[in-house]
């Protein structure tokens, strides 16, 4: 049948072709001559029971040296045929030659046409992530989360394709990663049990691994902390920064940005409400603040406690925005509000504000407020504390508006030379002919008083330029007198003092509460000095100073005086010191009585409320109390033995038990002395010399002294933490300032608020500080003379 078909297919086609066509169809009709020669010798009953051998065999006769086969006048060898059958087959399925003449053939084996699974493709793209949207079903890929479609024909090429171009997987699985032209190198960590001198490689020990969650994490940190705009993240400048230092950074845009900052303000205000959970009382520092750029006035409230470490603390806790009309009724509402947000509306103990005149109807109606809340500590008295900062540039201003008119002539005289660069050339060429080596005039802040002190003292040192600038311009009118030079020196070296004052209670780094009153005294003993200054300007400036000073500390500053008395290097010193001489010899006794009263009843107070939080505290007899010792009659008692100790009143010897019961607890009656009067009693710490008093860290006292006065320590943190001054708020006005700038004036009050306590949050977070603390540089305007 297979010649057949040979003679057919050779007679129609050429001879040149007739060969090769040949020689296939014969390899084909060998192949199947064999298969069907093996298929019958399967059938046989005597191959089948050769089947349970190790190797099944087959025995064929050998073949002819040369069998020749003629095909149309053709001749093919057929043992060449076979002989090329044999040559392709495995080394591990060819028959060997057995001793008896046969040969030992493998097993036939055809390979499967079945595709093989792609497990690759299966690991990376796990049932478990697919994804259904619609009628449509993705592969999530598990590196990089990324969703590709599942085609119906179920192929994986595209899978595959995405599998090798993966950054991601390469970086998980430790390769080098090629990203522009530069390569980054990722190692994976190292298990290998390493010297100790390669203990510490980062090369054999870490992962590389760009996590762009907290990329986003920090950038909204630095742009909360540093105060920067929310659309710098768009810039081209700033992202090629970025990829400079990680070629993986993924571009971050402006709405995510705002969005990110959004969440870590939330984040945090979370965790500053848990831990004003464990604070027991609060205080409170408070401004208003109007922005020129947008227009609008915005209210800033702080927070202030002491920590369980001793340590002062305080929080910018809204920035909030403060519409019209703004009375002292609103101004209460708004505080309250924002108070009740943060659930410390029943823990504010006091509330520090200016001398506005809005101010004393809103605390009015906050103490209204707060006492349905919980009791006032002292009835309230020291609920309300005037800022000490505030009041003490008051009284400088009203003395300073002595001399205005030297004040005005020197600030136009700074305006003058700064207008014009050749104007600066020379004044700044007189002032080298004069010897002078100053090369800054300073131009102030008018309503800050210190900030016109030290343009005063600035401009002193140009005394000798300022006339003969005059007579090289004649348009320069504004130089004073040498009498006036001499007055405001003068003036100056009075001033000095209260420049050193305000830059101790206007530092935005605030102290404690014990040292205002000791600053208060000491401007108080400046004005009786110079009184009767024979200088008219000096006694003028005294004397209207003085006014001011009895209008706010005419009368006794409670606050002031308790926290004096929590100083342990001062007690009850300080106020007989200076009581004669803030409120005379006549009225010191009487008012030195009555703050005594409320630090008595203040102490109770907190006895009291100290008791209803935990009763053994102060239920337990300190280890300085003595215990009464018991007597027959507390010892009998309500006793069924009372009884039989009354029926002996009858029997001889009566008033001789009486008079010994009566004997006895008049010698073994205690005295159990309160913390307040072991506190009086003990002698005053002393301070070496050589040690700065202003190191002397009054709260650390207290905190090593916790178990020795359980009650009085506590009541001390409380006192000590009230700040007495609003700078804390007012420091906030320059950061305002830079992020409501004119290039951001559209920024919503919710977003303000968010920018500007999160960058507090923030700094204190990692520890650094603002950009300017409250410092005169940043009101003051600054004129560098040229060198020539």
């Amino acid at each position: 049948m297979y010649i057949n078909r040979l003679g057919f297919c050779l007679s129609a086609f050429p001879s040149s072709f007739n060969l090769m066509l040949s020689l296939s169809l014969c390899l084909l009709c060998y192949w199947n001559m064999t298969s069907e020669k093996i298929e019958s010798s399967g059938a046989n009953p005597a191959s089948s029971q050769a089947s349970t051998a190790k190797a099944k065999s087959v025995e064929i006769e050998a073949p002819i040296p040369s069998q020749m086969v003629a095909i149309d006048d053709l001749k093919v060898d057929m043992t060449s045929i076979e002989d090329f059958d044999a040559s392709t087959s495995n080394e591990e399925d060819e028959a060997h030659v057995c001793s008896k003449g046969t040969i030992e053939a493998a097993p036939f084996f055809i390979p499967s046409n079945k595709r093989r699974k792609t497990i690759d493709v299966l690991e990376c793209f796990p049932e478990k992530m697919f994804v259904n949207v619609g009628d449509a079903k993705s592969n999530v890929f598990k590196y990089c989360k990324r969703r590709l479609k599942l085609q119906k024909a179920k192929a994986t090429t595209h899978l595959t394709r995405h599998m090798t171009q993966c950054v991601n997987k390469k970086k998980a699985l430790g390769k080098n990663v090629v990203v522009g032209e530069q390569t980054i190198l990722c190692f994976q960590p190292s298990n290998l049990e390493l010297p100790n001198c390669f203990s510490t490689s980062t090369v054999l020990k870490t992962s590389m691994k760009y996590e762009h969650s907290k990329v986003r994490k920090a950038l909204a940190h630095l742009i909360m902390t540093a105060e920067l705009p929310i659309n710098i993240v768009e810039r081209v400048e700033f992202n090629n920064f970025c990829r400079v230092l990680q070629p993986l950074y993924e571009k971050v845009e402006r709405k995510q940005v705002k969005t990110d900052c959004f969440r870590v303000y939330q984040a945090e205000s979370v965790r500053l409400k848990k831990t004003f959970e464990e604070i027991t009382r609060i205080s409170i520092t408070t401004d208003l603040w109007k922005s020129d750029t947008q227009n609008i006035e915005y209210m800033i409230i702080t927070a202030h406690w002491v920590d369980q470490s001793w340590s002062l603390n305080k929080r910018l806790i809204n920035f909030v925005h403060l519409p019209p009309p703004r009375r002292g009724i609103d101004i209460a509402s708004t505080i309250f509000e924002c108070l009740k947000s943060w659930e410390i509306h029943n823990k504010v103990q006091t509330i520090t504000m200016d001398n506005a005149s809005a101010n004393d109807s809103c605390i009015k109606r906050l103490k209204e407020d707060f006492e349905m809340q919980r009791p006032l500590l002292c009835d309230g008295k020291l609920f309300h504390v005037r800022c000490t900062a505030h009041i003490v540039n008051l009284l400088v201003q009203d003395g300073v508006a002595v001399i205005k008119p030297i004040i005005d002539n020197i600030r136009e005289s700074v305006k003058f030379i700064r207008a014009s660069e050749a104007r600066q050339k020379i004044f700044s060429n007189i002032a080298m002919q004069c010897g002078i080596k100053e090369r800054k005039l300073i131009l102030d802040y008018p309503t800050r008083w210190n900030s016109t002190y030290k343009m005063l003292t600035t401009a002193l040192q140009f005394k000798d330029v300022f006339p003969r600038y005059m007579f090289v311009d004649s348009n320069y009118t504004y130089c004073p007198t040498r009498e006036e030079w001499d007055r405001l020196e003068v003036v100056c070296d009075f001033l000095e003092i209260f420049d050193v004052i305000t830059k101790l209670i206007s530092g935005s780094q605030y102290t404690t509460s014990n040292r205002y009153f000791m600053e208060v005294f000491r401007i108080k003993e400046i004005l009786k000095e110079r009184e009767f200054d024979e200088d008219r300007a000096i006694s003028k400036m005294v004397s209207a100073m003085s006014e001011k000073f009895n209008k706010y500390w005419g009368n006794v500053n409670f606050l002031m005086a308790i926290a004096s008395i929590m100083d342990p290097r001062i007690k009850f010193l300080m106020i007989t010191l200076a009581f004669p001489i803030l409120y005379g010899e006549e009225n010191a006794p009487g008012e030195i009585e009555n703050v005594k009263r409320n630090l008595e009843k203040l102490y109770n107070e907190y006895v009291d409320i100290m008791s209803s939080e935990n009763p053994s505290t102060t239920s337990a007899p300190s280890q300085y109390q003595t215990r009464t010792q018991q007597t027959p009659s507390t010892i009998l008692g309500n006793s069924s033995s009372s009884r039989s100790f009354q029926s002996r009143r009858y029997e001889s010897g009566y008033s001789w038990l009486r008079l010994k019961e009566h004997k006895e607890r008049t010698h073994s009656k205690a005295t159990i002395k309160s913390e307040l009067e072991i506190y009086f009693e003990e002698r005053s710490i002393e301070i070496p010399e050589d040690v700065d008093s202003g190191d002397f860290n009054v709260l650390h006292w207290w905190r090593d002294n916790q178990y020795k006065y359980k009650v009085l320590s506590r009541m001390a943190a409380d006192i000590l933490t009230i700040p007495i001054s609003t700078v804390a708020s007012e420091s906030t006005f320059s950061a305002g300032n830079r992020v409501i700038d004119t290039y951001k004036s559209s920024l919503s009050p919710e977003t303000v608020n968010m920018l500007m306590c999160g960058a507090d949050w923030m700094r204190a977070l990692y520890n650094s500080k603002k950009q300017d603390q409250m410092r005169d540089e940043v009101e003051d305007v600054e004129l560098i003379l040229p060198d020539k």
